[in-house]
């Protein structure tokens, strides 16, 4: 997938993040899509299949990246997306 492809899938899942969740801590769409990448980078993500995915799926993805997520070591804390691409 072409840089610029993943950048466009990773804006839409933050949008769908922001406009769906009722009650959220999703509130920083730029803070989201950087967490998106860090944890794409990490751990390649299908995000196409995250972005097509039901509610729970969905969100269980956004709030586990969330909350799993440490910018400053760059480390996932033992979370891993239901997305992720098995090598």
């Amino acid at each position: 997938m072409a840089d610029s492809e993943g950048t466009l899938l990773i804006g839409q899942i933050a949008d769908r993040a922001l406009k769906e969740a009722a009650v959220s801590a999703v509130t920083d769409k730029l803070a989201l899509m950087m967490d998106i990448e860090l944890a794409n980078q990490l751990n390649p993500i299908d995000l196409e299949r995250w972005l097509a995915a039901d509610d729970g799926n969905f969100f269980h993805d956004i709030y586990g990246i969330m909350q799993h997520l440490d910018r400053g070591s760059k480390q996932m804390n033992l979370f891993t997306p239901r997305y992720t691409i098995v090598l």
